[in-house]
């Protein structure tokens, strides 16, 4: 759940915290991307190969994060500032 000023705004629909291929795939054609498609959000690093791939989240249109920590803060920060918006 995110939480600003002490109110819930919405809620991600699944984090990813270790890379299992069919549950993947299952999001991935949810949001419709594929492997190959897959970009941290925010340093673009390219994480096809699904070795640094950390986390999704499906709010809108698909929020992806590698594993290094700067980008996950970057990834929340991201979320918030689009609930935020709506």
């Amino acid at each position: 759940m995110i939480f600003v000023s002490g109110e819930i705004l919405s809620t991600v629909d699944i984090v990813i915290t270790r890379p299992e291929q069919k549950k993947i795939e299952a999001i991935l054609h949810k949001v419709g991307l594929t492997t190959e498609d897959l970009k941290c959000s925010i340093c673009k690093e390219d994480l096809s190969d699904l070795k640094h791939l950390r986390a999704i989240f499906p709010y809108g249109s698909a929020v992806v994060c590698c594993d290094k920590m700067e980008c996950l803060i970057a990834c929340r920060d991201l979320l918030i500032k689009k609930v935020a918006e709506e």
